[in-house]
Protein backbone atom coordinates (compact mmCIF):
# COMPACT_ATOMS: atom_id res chain seq x y z
CA UNK A 1 0.00 0.00 0.00
CA UNK A 2 0.88 3.33 -0.81
CA UNK A 3 2.18 5.74 1.84
CA UNK A 4 -0.18 9.07 0.43
CA UNK A 5 -1.07 11.51 2.82
CA UNK A 6 -4.14 10.94 4.72
CA UNK A 7 -6.89 13.45 3.25
CA UNK A 8 -5.14 13.74 -0.33
CA UNK A 9 -7.16 12.50 -2.76
CA UNK A 10 -6.64 12.08 -7.03
CA UNK A 11 -9.37 14.47 -8.62
CA UNK A 12 -9.54 12.71 -12.09
CA UNK A 13 -10.83 14.42 -15.16
CA UNK A 14 -11.67 12.55 -17.87
CA UNK A 15 -13.66 13.83 -20.93
CA UNK A 16 -15.46 11.09 -23.05
CA UNK A 17 -17.56 11.47 -26.36
CA UNK A 18 -19.64 8.72 -27.72
CA UNK A 19 -17.58 6.24 -25.24
CA UNK A 20 -19.99 3.89 -24.12
CA UNK A 21 -18.08 0.85 -24.94
CA UNK A 22 -14.82 1.23 -24.02
CA UNK A 23 -15.85 3.68 -20.73
CA UNK A 24 -16.47 0.94 -18.40
CA UNK A 25 -12.77 -0.45 -19.00
CA UNK A 26 -11.36 3.14 -18.15
CA UNK A 27 -13.80 3.07 -15.08
CA UNK A 28 -12.65 -0.62 -13.77
CA UNK A 29 -9.12 0.82 -14.27
CA UNK A 30 -9.00 3.67 -12.49
CA UNK A 31 -11.29 1.87 -9.17
CA UNK A 32 -8.94 -1.13 -9.20
CA UNK A 33 -5.62 1.77 -9.32
CA UNK A 34 -7.81 3.37 -6.37
CA UNK A 35 -7.18 0.61 -4.34
CA UNK A 36 -3.51 0.76 -4.11
CA UNK A 37 -3.09 4.42 -2.76
CA UNK A 38 -4.64 5.86 0.44
CA UNK A 39 -5.43 8.82 -1.59
CA UNK A 40 -9.07 9.10 -2.38
CA UNK A 41 -10.05 9.20 -5.85
CA UNK A 42 -12.60 11.40 -7.47
CA UNK A 43 -13.43 10.76 -10.77
CA UNK A 44 -15.13 13.35 -13.17
CA UNK A 45 -16.45 12.06 -16.94
CA UNK A 46 -16.91 15.40 -18.95
CA UNK A 47 -19.75 13.78 -21.21
CA UNK A 48 -19.78 16.06 -24.47
CA UNK A 49 -22.00 16.20 -27.04
CA UNK A 50 -22.67 12.58 -26.85
CA UNK A 51 -25.13 10.99 -28.38
CA UNK A 52 -25.11 7.46 -26.64
CA UNK A 53 -25.50 5.99 -23.39
CA UNK A 54 -21.97 7.35 -22.24
CA UNK A 55 -23.45 9.22 -19.37
CA UNK A 56 -25.72 6.41 -18.19
CA UNK A 57 -22.95 4.32 -18.31
CA UNK A 58 -20.74 6.02 -15.89
CA UNK A 59 -23.43 6.81 -13.50
CA UNK A 60 -24.22 3.16 -13.80
CA UNK A 61 -20.66 2.35 -12.56
CA UNK A 62 -20.42 5.32 -9.95
CA UNK A 63 -23.64 3.35 -8.14
CA UNK A 64 -21.18 0.08 -8.07
CA UNK A 65 -17.79 1.49 -7.57
CA UNK A 66 -15.71 -0.09 -4.68
CA UNK A 67 -12.99 2.52 -4.45
CA UNK A 68 -13.51 5.49 -6.30
CA UNK A 69 -16.12 7.98 -6.41
CA UNK A 70 -17.60 8.71 -9.93
CA UNK A 71 -19.34 11.82 -10.87
CA UNK A 72 -21.01 12.87 -14.17
CA UNK A 73 -21.30 16.34 -16.01
CA UNK A 74 -23.15 16.46 -19.14
CA UNK A 75 -21.93 18.97 -21.76
CA UNK A 76 -21.90 20.71 -25.03
CA UNK A 77 -18.79 22.75 -25.52
CA UNK A 78 -19.51 25.46 -28.23
CA UNK A 79 -17.92 25.40 -31.44
CA UNK A 80 -14.23 26.99 -30.62
CA UNK A 81 -14.05 24.47 -27.63
CA UNK A 82 -15.00 21.24 -29.27
CA UNK A 83 -11.91 19.52 -29.63
CA UNK A 84 -9.49 18.24 -27.46
CA UNK A 85 -7.66 20.92 -25.64
CA UNK A 86 -11.04 22.77 -25.30
CA UNK A 87 -12.91 19.09 -23.75
CA UNK A 88 -10.03 18.00 -21.22
CA UNK A 89 -9.53 21.67 -20.07
CA UNK A 90 -13.21 21.72 -19.35
CA UNK A 91 -12.73 18.41 -17.83
CA UNK A 92 -10.52 19.93 -15.73
CA UNK A 93 -12.91 22.72 -14.49
CA UNK A 94 -15.81 20.41 -13.69
CA UNK A 95 -13.63 17.83 -11.77
CA UNK A 96 -12.08 21.10 -9.79
CA UNK A 97 -15.73 22.66 -9.69
CA UNK A 98 -17.15 18.98 -8.20
CA UNK A 99 -14.75 17.68 -6.03
CA UNK A 100 -12.46 21.06 -5.47
CA UNK A 101 -8.66 20.75 -5.25
CA UNK A 102 -6.58 21.17 -2.10
CA UNK A 103 -2.89 21.87 -1.29
CA UNK A 104 -2.94 18.15 -0.96
CA UNK A 105 -4.57 17.03 -3.81
CA UNK A 106 -3.44 15.84 -7.25
CA UNK A 107 -5.09 16.33 -10.77
CA UNK A 108 -4.87 13.54 -12.95
CA UNK A 109 -6.31 13.31 -16.98
CA UNK A 110 -6.97 10.23 -18.88
CA UNK A 111 -9.19 9.11 -21.71
CA UNK A 112 -12.24 6.41 -22.34
CA UNK A 113 -10.34 4.21 -24.24
CA UNK A 114 -7.41 4.22 -21.79
CA UNK A 115 -6.74 2.11 -19.25
CA UNK A 116 -4.28 2.83 -16.26
CA UNK A 117 -2.05 0.61 -14.64
CA UNK A 118 -3.00 -1.29 -11.36
CA UNK A 119 -0.02 -0.09 -9.41
CA UNK A 120 -0.10 3.47 -11.66
CA UNK A 121 -1.10 5.67 -8.73
CA UNK A 122 1.15 4.00 -5.82
CA UNK A 123 3.34 5.19 -8.13
CA UNK A 124 2.75 8.53 -8.79
CA UNK A 125 2.35 8.66 -4.55
CA UNK A 126 5.85 8.03 -4.61
CA UNK A 127 7.03 10.16 -7.22
CA UNK A 128 5.01 12.94 -5.31
CA UNK A 129 6.22 12.22 -2.07
CA UNK A 130 9.62 12.73 -3.60
CA UNK A 131 9.44 16.30 -4.36
CA UNK A 132 7.67 16.12 -8.32
CA UNK A 133 5.44 18.42 -9.51
CA UNK A 134 4.39 16.51 -12.50
CA UNK A 135 4.09 12.57 -13.07
CA UNK A 136 3.90 11.04 -16.41
CA UNK A 137 2.76 7.82 -17.20
CA UNK A 138 4.27 5.25 -19.44
CA UNK A 139 1.65 4.49 -22.57
CA UNK A 140 1.61 1.21 -23.60
CA UNK A 141 -0.54 0.51 -26.67
CA UNK A 142 -3.03 -2.66 -27.25
CA UNK A 143 -5.37 -3.07 -30.06
CA UNK A 144 -8.83 -2.13 -29.58
CA UNK A 145 -11.18 -4.53 -29.67
CA UNK A 146 -14.22 -2.91 -31.37
CA UNK A 147 -12.34 -1.58 -34.05
CA UNK A 148 -8.33 -2.08 -34.16
CA UNK A 149 -5.99 0.35 -35.61
CA UNK A 150 -3.94 -0.81 -38.73
CA UNK A 151 -0.95 -2.41 -36.99
CA UNK A 152 1.37 -1.44 -39.58
CA UNK A 153 1.06 1.80 -38.59
CA UNK A 154 2.15 1.01 -34.85
CA UNK A 155 4.68 -1.20 -36.13
CA UNK A 156 6.72 1.97 -38.22
CA UNK A 157 6.72 4.62 -35.42
CA UNK A 158 7.88 2.51 -32.99
CA UNK A 159 11.77 2.89 -33.90
CA UNK A 160 11.06 6.60 -33.69
CA UNK A 161 9.44 6.17 -30.34
CA UNK A 162 12.33 3.68 -28.47
CA UNK A 163 14.82 6.17 -29.99
CA UNK A 164 13.08 9.26 -27.95
CA UNK A 165 13.17 7.16 -25.37
CA UNK A 166 17.04 6.29 -25.17
CA UNK A 167 17.60 9.84 -26.37
CA UNK A 168 15.62 11.09 -22.89
CA UNK A 169 17.15 8.55 -20.89
CA UNK A 170 20.94 8.98 -22.44
CA UNK A 171 20.32 13.24 -21.49
CA UNK A 172 19.08 12.49 -18.17
CA UNK A 173 21.74 10.10 -17.13
CA UNK A 174 24.44 12.74 -18.03
CA UNK A 175 22.70 15.84 -16.70
CA UNK A 176 22.48 14.15 -13.62
CA UNK A 177 25.65 11.98 -13.17
CA UNK A 178 23.43 8.93 -12.04
CA UNK A 179 21.64 6.25 -14.48
CA UNK A 180 17.91 6.43 -14.08
CA UNK A 181 16.11 3.34 -12.70
CA UNK A 182 13.69 2.52 -13.52
CA UNK A 183 13.79 3.93 -17.01
CA UNK A 184 13.11 7.19 -18.19
CA UNK A 185 10.81 7.70 -20.99
CA UNK A 186 9.46 10.84 -23.09
CA UNK A 187 5.80 9.65 -23.10
CA UNK A 188 3.75 12.59 -22.42
CA UNK A 189 0.14 11.95 -23.40
CA UNK A 190 -3.02 13.10 -21.35
CA UNK A 191 -3.73 9.81 -21.28
CA UNK A 192 -1.80 9.68 -17.96
CA UNK A 193 -0.63 13.05 -16.48
CA UNK A 194 -0.45 13.47 -13.10
CA UNK A 195 0.18 17.28 -11.98
CA UNK A 196 -0.19 19.46 -8.59
CA UNK A 197 -2.93 21.96 -8.82
CA UNK A 198 -0.84 24.76 -8.10
CA UNK A 199 1.79 24.17 -10.93
CA UNK A 200 -1.20 23.17 -13.10
CA UNK A 201 -2.65 26.59 -12.64
CA UNK A 202 0.84 28.27 -13.05
CA UNK A 203 1.38 26.90 -16.52
CA UNK A 204 -1.92 27.57 -17.98
CA UNK A 205 -3.66 24.54 -17.54
CA UNK A 206 -4.38 22.60 -20.76
CA UNK A 207 -4.78 24.99 -24.51
CA UNK A 208 -7.83 25.36 -25.62
CA UNK A 209 -5.92 23.77 -28.85
CA UNK A 210 -7.61 21.22 -31.41
CA UNK A 211 -4.66 18.71 -30.55
CA UNK A 212 -1.47 18.71 -28.52
CA UNK A 213 -2.93 20.27 -25.52
CA UNK A 214 -0.84 17.26 -23.58
CA UNK A 215 2.56 18.12 -25.90
CA UNK A 216 2.44 21.80 -24.75
CA UNK A 217 1.95 21.57 -20.71
CA UNK A 218 4.83 18.94 -20.40
CA UNK A 219 6.60 21.20 -22.25
CA UNK A 220 6.08 24.35 -20.40
CA UNK A 221 6.82 22.54 -17.11
CA UNK A 222 10.06 21.69 -18.56
CA UNK A 223 10.45 24.97 -19.83
CA UNK A 224 9.64 26.51 -16.49
CA UNK A 225 12.18 24.11 -14.86
CA UNK A 226 9.33 22.15 -12.79
CA UNK A 227 10.04 18.69 -11.27
CA UNK A 228 8.56 16.15 -13.99
CA UNK A 229 8.88 12.19 -13.22
CA UNK A 230 9.13 10.24 -16.23
CA UNK A 231 10.54 7.45 -14.32
CA UNK A 232 8.23 6.30 -11.84
CA UNK A 233 6.74 3.39 -13.08
CA UNK A 234 3.53 4.73 -13.77
CA UNK A 235 2.06 3.19 -16.51
CA UNK A 236 -1.44 3.08 -18.89
CA UNK A 237 -2.36 1.65 -21.69
CA UNK A 238 -3.99 3.19 -24.56
CA UNK A 239 -6.29 1.28 -27.45
CA UNK A 240 -4.86 1.95 -30.49
CA UNK A 241 -8.28 2.24 -32.70
CA UNK A 242 -8.94 2.93 -36.20
CA UNK A 243 -11.35 6.16 -35.58
CA UNK A 244 -10.27 8.49 -32.52
CA UNK A 245 -12.08 11.19 -31.12
CA UNK A 246 -9.44 14.16 -31.62
CA UNK A 247 -8.39 15.28 -35.06
CA UNK A 248 -5.18 15.09 -34.71
CA UNK A 249 -4.80 12.08 -31.98
CA UNK A 250 -3.58 9.30 -32.15
CA UNK A 251 -5.79 7.35 -34.35
CA UNK A 252 -4.47 10.01 -37.10
CA UNK A 253 -1.21 9.44 -36.50
CA UNK A 254 -1.33 5.64 -36.68
CA UNK A 255 -3.15 6.28 -39.98
CA UNK A 256 -0.85 8.26 -41.37
CA UNK A 257 2.17 5.98 -40.57
CA UNK A 258 0.33 3.19 -41.99
CA UNK A 259 0.01 4.53 -44.92
CA UNK A 260 3.67 5.54 -45.17
CA UNK A 261 4.14 1.91 -44.41
CA UNK A 262 2.01 0.89 -47.53
CA UNK A 263 3.95 3.23 -49.88
CA UNK A 264 7.41 2.05 -48.48
CA UNK A 265 8.64 4.79 -47.12
CA UNK A 266 11.61 4.62 -44.26
CA UNK A 267 11.00 5.29 -40.47
CA UNK A 268 13.64 7.87 -40.34
CA UNK A 269 15.13 8.37 -36.98
CA UNK A 270 16.86 11.66 -35.77
CA UNK A 271 20.77 11.47 -35.67
CA UNK A 272 21.87 10.87 -32.22
CA UNK A 273 24.03 14.30 -31.92
CA UNK A 274 21.46 16.69 -33.40
CA UNK A 275 18.76 15.15 -31.41
CA UNK A 276 21.23 15.54 -28.05
CA UNK A 277 21.95 19.00 -28.97
CA UNK A 278 18.28 19.85 -29.92
CA UNK A 279 17.49 18.32 -26.14
CA UNK A 280 19.95 20.14 -24.45
CA UNK A 281 18.91 23.74 -25.61
CA UNK A 282 15.84 23.11 -23.77
CA UNK A 283 16.14 25.75 -20.34
CA UNK A 284 16.27 22.88 -18.15
CA UNK A 285 18.73 20.97 -19.48
CA UNK A 286 20.72 23.74 -20.79
CA UNK A 287 21.61 25.34 -17.28
CA UNK A 288 22.89 22.23 -16.61
CA UNK A 289 25.24 21.93 -19.02
CA UNK A 290 26.62 25.29 -18.44
CA UNK A 291 27.43 24.47 -15.04
CA UNK A 292 29.71 21.40 -16.10
CA UNK A 293 31.33 21.69 -19.71
CA UNK A 294 32.81 18.51 -19.28
CA UNK A 295 29.30 17.10 -19.45
CA UNK A 296 29.41 17.99 -23.35
CA UNK A 297 31.89 15.80 -24.26
CA UNK A 298 30.41 12.83 -22.34
CA UNK A 299 27.32 13.44 -24.37
CA UNK A 300 29.10 12.96 -27.02
CA UNK A 301 31.23 10.54 -26.48
CA UNK A 302 27.81 8.40 -25.18
CA UNK A 303 25.96 9.25 -28.14
CA UNK A 304 28.15 8.52 -30.74
CA UNK A 305 27.76 4.74 -29.54
CA UNK A 306 23.84 5.18 -29.59
CA UNK A 307 24.72 5.00 -33.60
CA UNK A 308 24.24 1.33 -33.44
CA UNK A 309 20.41 2.00 -32.90
CA UNK A 310 19.61 3.03 -35.76
CA UNK A 311 21.16 -0.20 -37.28
CA UNK A 312 19.38 -2.34 -35.26
CA UNK A 313 15.80 -1.25 -35.99
CA UNK A 314 16.81 -1.07 -40.04
CA UNK A 315 16.67 2.40 -40.10
CA UNK A 316 18.07 3.62 -43.66
CA UNK A 317 19.46 7.30 -43.39
CA UNK A 318 18.93 10.16 -40.67
CA UNK A 319 17.09 13.15 -40.42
Amino acid sequence: MSQSAPGARYVVALPARNEALRLPGALDALDAAAAHTRAGVCVMVLANGCEDATAEVARAFGRGARHARVAVREVDLPDGQRHAGGARRAAVAAARARFGAGSRDLLLTTDADCRLDGRALAHADAAFAGGAAMVLARIDCAPDPWEPGDPAGIAWGTPGVLWRHKVRQLVETLRTGVPASPLIHDDYGAAGIAVRPDAYDRLGGFAPMASDEDRMLVAGADETGLAVDRGSGMAVTALTRARGRAAGGMADAIARNAALASAGAPCLVERADLTLARVARAPCHAAAFARDVAGWERAEAATAKLGAVIARYGQAGAA
